[in-house]
């Protein structure tokens, strides 16, 4: 993650109450939960068209778990900020 200022930090983890954020990082859980699904079901060796690919599908698994992780990140970088204080 990059260097957060505390205000962005803030804004962050305050987004994560926000009814229209819920709902989005509702929908980015059913991407990931389908792809993960078509993982564990489907695997695919696919050279000719990556988005087929098992390694792709890992590698966007991962990005969106990245994505919902963000608040925590921010709420940890935020209270490792105060704690320094």
């Amino acid at each position: 993650m990059h260097t957060l200022t505390e205000y962005e930090a803030k804004l962050l983890v305050e987004s994560a109450l926000l009814e229209h954020t819920k709902a989005l990082f509702k929908r980015i859980e059913k991407m990931r939960d389908t792809e993960r699904e078509k993982l564990e079901n489907h695997p695919q060796l696919n050279d000719e068209d990556i988005r087929k690919d098992f390694r792709f599908g890992l590698g966007f698994t991962q990005a969106l778990n990245e994505v919902l992780n963000i608040p925590n990140m921010a709420r940890d970088f935020l209270n490792n900020t105060e704690n320094k204080t």
